[in-house]
């Protein structure tokens, strides 16, 4: 046990520090009645205060050695030891201070200019890098200036093809894509090799334009609008060969695709993941003429071996060496697609139905001001970045969500309804088939493998605010399109144990109701959850597990603290929604959202404290955010809600 309690010590540590694992204590007693060795390992888990551990995923987990899968288990082990043994660690460094890592000051500065199709262009290599979302269907690619991106289906971050690098100043992904010239080899995106290198990034496709010496190589990317692959087109002004090197990591939760299984079939390298049961994990790598020399083992394209390895339990990777040539197709994802793609023209043919795609779903707004940058990011960046990012990808270089969050993604589909009606309407009816019925919300979700009868996999939390924006996207879409007709559509709810006392919230799949209801019921159960739920001493609406702003979780932690941008927020919702209301004949419950509105807007107008209106009260009756506070001194959305709320302005209020 003296082992065990290292390694527990170990686990714990490495938890913490952001690389989590299972640790596996398998036990054999022999089958005797009593367990000494289980109770032993169960205790010293609860001594090191590890008891939230204990069965969890990326926790610790003590089971029989007879138990069945324990097999499996030791065969998919990345370390195995026997009883007695201890972990060999390395010697603690002189100083536990991390290398300080900064960009090249040398570098030269990145100007960019736009070009006539709404596409801009910038040459070298930022400081930090410059990314771009491709993304079609369920299949999307980040690409970056040097090619660290990473690709993705169905859900960026439980479906990673290769890894998310979260590091703006990488220059070296783990997907590398390389020509041998008589320099050697040379990346095709730019590096910090010598070699000139123009990006290009447009809607919907990106472009690296290199030269290397007399040698010219354009790189194209892009996933068609139905999804299914990325693609790249590579042309070059003169016979090359290619090298291209991707790691296949397919996610189950480890990151180095041991458990990935790799063959090559009908001319494509074909990997799959059995481990991961939750979303579709069959990837398929194609090129244009066939692939050639390959192998599926990093280790032997590290060592300059193409020999051919495929098969599983080493660090898989997808990788090929092509005989000389002039143009190559390159596609990455469903083995349909990918193989269609893999086509030269097929590709080409590809690439223009991408760029009309995205044309027109970004030309649907014009302006022109004396500000040329405003009008480049509004005439079509504005709308690419909303659909294609926030809505489609929800995933970027800074961070990795893959899922959908209710407020979120309900607010960019509140900016889509002039434009893009419909994307905002089924986004509408995706969020109200979350909603518990009890009114409130799972605060995120991952889409994934559907399993019938159950919601996706979300987390249930306090947040005071979910629900409301709802009511909040219903309200905005009814007035936008004049189509009231929507609100009658039927979605379902979901249903689940309602959080304990003593739970802040629960990761879990809930269950699909048997009650379904009109849109407009699930906006009303929303407004008159947070009506029950009740003031504060202040008559403020309750903060609960935070609001609008998820780092104020502790604010009212203990059921008391109040949110001063909540009750305008319930206010401007509450009014809007009555309106609504009236307009469909519901005269009753209009009628109480109008007086529940009215009364909260009172108390807000009362949090008023000289300069500015206050942000809220901490459990404890504390002021949050008010003048002389010393961290949130003022918050700027209780100012802006309070205008949109209809606050009295005269005096100071007027210049607020």
């Amino acid at each position: 046990l003296d082992a065990t309690r290292e390694l527990i010590g170990a686990h714990a540590v490495l938890s913490e520090c952001g690389a989590p694992f299972d640790l596996l204590l398998l036990t054999d007693e022999g089958g005797e009645y009593t367990s000494p060795l289980r109770d032993g390992a169960l205790r010293l888990l609860r001594e090191a205060g590890r008891d939230a551990a204990i069965g969890a995923r990326g926790g610790a987990h003590v089971v029989p050695r007879s138990s069945p899968g324990a097999n499996v288990a030791l065969a998919v082990a990345k370390i195995t030891l026997l009883s007695g043994e201890k972990l060999e660690l390395p010697e603690r460094p002189s100083t536990t201070r991390p290398p300080q890592i900064s960009p090249d000051e040398n570098a030269e500065p990145v100007s960019y200019a736009r070009n006539a199709d709404g596409s801009f262009r910038f040459d070298g290599l930022p400081k930090n890098a410059w990314s771009h979302l491709l993304v079609g269907g369920d299949f999307g690619c980040l690409a970056t200036d040097a090619g660290t991106g990473y690709m993705w289906r169905g859900n960026a971050r439980e479906n990673q093809i290769n890894r998310w690098k979260n590091d703006s100043l990488a220059t070296r992904g783990t997907e590398r894509v390389l020509v041998e010239t008589s320099r050697g080899r040379v990346s095709v995106f730019a590096s910090r090799d010598g070699n000139p290198c123009r990006v290009t990034y447009g809607f919907g496709w990106a472009r690296w334009d290199k030269r290397v010496g007399n040698l010219k190589i354009a790189t194209t990317a892009f996933v068609p609008p139905d999804g299914g692959a990325r693609a790249l087109i590579i042309e070059c002004s003169e016979p090359v060969r290619l090298v291209c090197c991707a790691d296949i990591d397919l996610t189950d939760g480890a990151d180095d695709g041991t458990n990935v299984v790799t063959e090559l079939k009908n001319g494509a390298i074909v990997a799959s993941n059995p481990y991961n049961t939750d979303v579709k994990t069959r990837l398929t790598v194609a090129l244009s003429g066939g692939i050639g020399e390959f192998t599926c083992s990093r280790h032997s394209f590290l060592t300059g071996a193409f020999d051919g390895q495929t098969g599983a339990g080493f660090r898989s990777c997808a990788s090929f060496r092509t005989t000389p040539r002039t143009a190559i197709a390159i596609a990455t994802g469903d083995d349909a697609a990918a193989r269609e793609l893999a086509d030269l023209q097929t590709a080409r043919a590809a690439l223009e139905r991408t760029r009309t795609h995205w044309e027109r779903l970004t030309s649907a707004i014009e302006i022109h001001t004396p500000d040329e940058n405003l009008d480049n990011y509004i005439n079509g960046w504005a709308l690419y970045q909303t659909y294609a990012c926030r809505m489609l990808a929800r995933t970027s270089l800074y961070q990795c969500g893959g899922a959908y969050g209710f407020r979120d993604q309900l607010q960019d589909a509140c900016a889509l309804i002039m434009t893009h009606p419909q994307v905002a309407r089924e986004h509408i009816l995706r969020c109200a088939a979350v909603q518990f019925e009890e009114g409130d919300v799972l605060h995120w979700w991952h889409p994934g493998a559907e399993i019938p009868g159950f919601s996706p996999r979300g987390v249930r939390t306090r947040c005071s605010d979910d629900m409301l924006w709802l009511p909040y996207a219903l309200t905005r879409y009814a007035r936008m399109t004049g189509d009231t007709s929507f609100l009658s559509e039927a979605a379902p709810y979901i249903s689940a144990p309602v959080l304990s006392r003593d739970e802040s919230e629960r990761y879990e799949r809930a269950r699909v109701s048997p009650l379904s209801e009109s849109l407009l019921r699930h906006g009303i159960r929303a407004v008159e959850l947070v009506i029950s739920r009740g003031v504060g001493e202040h008559g403020l609406c309750l903060i609960g597990g935070g609001d609008w702003n998820d780092g104020m979780n502790l604010v009212g932690a203990r059921g008391r603290g109040e949110s001063v941008w909540l009750t305008w927020f319930f206010a401007h919702v509450a009014d809007d929604f009555a309106e609504l209301l009236d307009s469909l004949g519901d005269a009753d419950a209009a009628r109480r959202f109008r007086a529940a509105a009215s009364e909260r807007r009172a108390a807000a107008e009362r949090s008023w404290d000289g300069k500015w209106f206050r942000r809220g009260y901490f459990d404890d009756g504390g002021v949050l955010g008010g003048a002389g506070c010393p961290e949130c001194e003022i918050d700027s959305i209780a100012q802006s809600f309070a205008a949109l709320a209809g606050a009295r302005a005269n005096g100071a209020r007027q210049r607020v």
